[in-house]
């Protein structure tokens, strides 16, 4: 169980919501673009929309992330920070490239 009161434990959950929203939005944009393929955009901008909510709350857990480690609560998690930043990171440049895909498909 995690205390929110341990640094390490708030640092651990922000990290771990940095995965989780990550993969949200991930999930929400491959959804916008398969809708996209069937002609079907007012849906693929519902899930464009979600993505970025997404996305939007996984940027906030990074904020959360980043400031407890600045404040040295970092004890152990080195791959839980690879790994968030990797979700992060990836999910950005899937967004963009659903994006593009989008707009082709609409032409």
């Amino acid at each position: 169980m995690t205390d929110i009161n341990n640094p390490k434990d708030e640092l651990t959950n922000a990290g771990l919501r940095v995965v989780a929203f990550s993969g949200n939005a991930r999930s929400n944009f491959l959804e916008a673009l398969d809708l996209a393929k069937d002609g079907k955009f007012e849906e693929a901008d519902q899930y464009i929309k979600m993505g970025l909510e997404n996305l939007e709350l996984a940027g906030q857990a990074q904020k959360d992330f980043f400031t407890n480690e600045a404040e040295g609560n970092r004890e152990g998690l080195d791959f839980l920070a690879i790994h968030a930043q990797d979700h992060y990171i990836t999910t950005l440049l899937l967004r963009d490239l659903i994006n593009n895909l989008i707009d082709i498909y609409k032409k």
